[in-house]
């Protein structure tokens, strides 16, 4: 596979969560929700491509899979490597 560069990893149309002192207020926002914790869970087995994250959560629809994935990029937890053909994503371990 060919990796692309991209120059744009940040989008403009979400922000970075604000942290607080409590740690655990911060980990709630990184993770909290229906679907953070299922993606993290299949991810951290192996890198995968968004349609195979879409069939491993079959009653995820395509534009929440997109935002949440989107918002734990922002946040650092997962890296989207972006290939010619498909894209990957891997859980980064912070």
């Amino acid at each position: 596979m060919n990796k692309l560069t991209s120059t744009n990893k940040k989008h403009t149309s979400m922000k970075k969560h604000t942290m607080s002192n409590c740690p655990v207020e911060n980990a709630l926002k990184l993770i909290g929700g229906k679907w953070k914790i299922p993606i993290i869970h299949h991810l951290s087995k192996k890198k995968l491509r968004f349609g195979q994250i879409k069939k491993l959560l079959n009653q995820i629809t395509q534009q929440m899979l997109s935002k949440q994935l989107k918002e734990m990029e922002i946040d650092g937890l997962i890296r989207i490597e972006k290939y010619i053909q498909s894209f990957l994503l891997k859980l980064n371990i912070l």
